[in-house]
């Protein structure tokens, strides 16, 4: 069922390309606005933390952040799961299923992405709102950490495939 639904979005993948491409492109310009604090050099909140990040960072962010900067990062959370998490899921899967030569099983790669974003979004979402009243175990934020760089590691996959079956076409 997944699939099929999938499969009547291909005709429509230049409209899930664009919208990749302007949040692709809008993100980095209007976040740097709204958020104050970095979390590390280079990645001003978790999701952007390519290779990680150990449990005191992300307590001393949140706490540089304040109430309305951990209130701000939900908000920008919020969009990145209703906006960016289903474009990229859609788009990537779209891609591989528009190869003829892809397996349908693999149009679900991009899902495990998807689902590695979720759990470190909406971990980060629920600390932000209850901090510091209910503070993140070291071993929830070294696990949220791990799937962050699974998600991108999943990310590479999935451009991978994209890139392979976009060539056997």
């Amino acid at each position: 069922m997944i699939l099929s639904t999938l499969r009547t979005a291909i005709p429509y993948k230049r409209y899930w390309l664009l919208s990749a491409v302007l949040i692709g492109i809008l993100h980095p310009v209007i976040l740097p606005q709204l958020m104050d604090v970095e979390l590390l050099p280079g990645a001003l909140i978790p999701d952007a933390a390519l290779m990680g990040y150990n449990p005191s960072e992300v307590l001393a962010w949140y706490e540089a952040l304040g109430e309305s900067g951990r209130r701000m990062y939900v908000y920008v959370a919020l969009f990145d799961v209703i906006c960016i998490i289903p474009s990229y899921l859609v788009l990537l899967s779209c891609q591989l299923l528009s190869s003829p030569q892809c397996p349908e099983t693999l149009a679900y790669v991009p899902s495990a992405m998807a689902i590695f974003d979720l759990l470190e979004t909406g971990t980060h979402i629920y600390y932000a709102v209850y901090y510091p009243a209910q503070m993140p175990t070291t071993r929830t934020l070294v696990v949220v950490s791990c799937a962050t760089q699974f998600k991108y590691l999943v990310l590479g996959l999935s451009l991978l495939l994209v890139a392979y079956y976009a060539v056997m076409d």
